[in-house]
């Protein structure tokens, strides 16, 4: 398993990089290896804070960190999104370990 301080590093990496959306933007790394890396959260910049926007950036951040659960590096991934101080913020939790990521 990852140490913390790994465990970020690779979560960082992986929401603040822009996965590839139909034909917009995306890292480009993605067209030499045929595989998906980053998020597509890249998408809500400009969206209203509001029950919607917070569900799809759940689903984004478990779409970019699902590597991690193919690599076998981690068994657990849970999101909770919830907007505080007109900031959307997501708890991650990774084998139990919470980390917290904000828009």
């Amino acid at each position: 398993m990852l140490d913390l301080s790994t465990l970020e590093s690779a979560v960082v990496c992986s929401l603040r990089s822009h996965r590839r959306n139909v034909n917009e933007r995306g890292y480009w790394v993605d067209a030499l290896t045929g595989e998906s890396f980053g998020s597509r959260l890249w998408l809500l910049e400009r969206a209203y804070l509001n029950k919607d926007t917070v569900r799809l950036a759940e689903e984004y951040c478990k779409e970019a960190l699902e590597w991690l659960l193919q690599k076998q590096l981690i068994k657990e991934i849970q999101v909770k999104g919830e907007i505080q101080d007109a900031r959307l913020i997501l708890t991650i939790l990774l084998d139990g370990k919470s980390l917290e990521y904000g828009l």
